[in-house]
């Protein structure tokens, strides 16, 4: 069983799409990368996983009791 399934998920910030019918599975022990160019959406699309970003459609589900990070490319300082 997948910790995490994506299916159909769609993102679009104003008329542009960035993500279109994006689909995986994410299994225990799995080792992933997200490669592209600037702009493509890898950083949105682990934001929506996160749960830090809505999107437009698709359905997302994370295994009960599964733990996810997210360490923001944009350092916070803090005072």
């Amino acid at each position: 069983m997948p910790v995490i399934s994506i299916n159909g998920l769609n993102k679009s910030f104003g008329a542009t799409p960035i993500l279109k019918n994006v689909g995986c599975f994410v299994h225990e022990g799995d080792k992933i990368a997200l490669v592209g160019r600037n702009g493509t959406g890898k950083t949105t699309l682990v934001r929506i996983i996160s749960g830090l970003e809505d999107y437009d459609s698709g359905d997302i589900a994370i295994a009960r009791g599964a733990k996810l990070g997210y360490l923001s490319q944009t350092p916070v300082e803090e005072l």
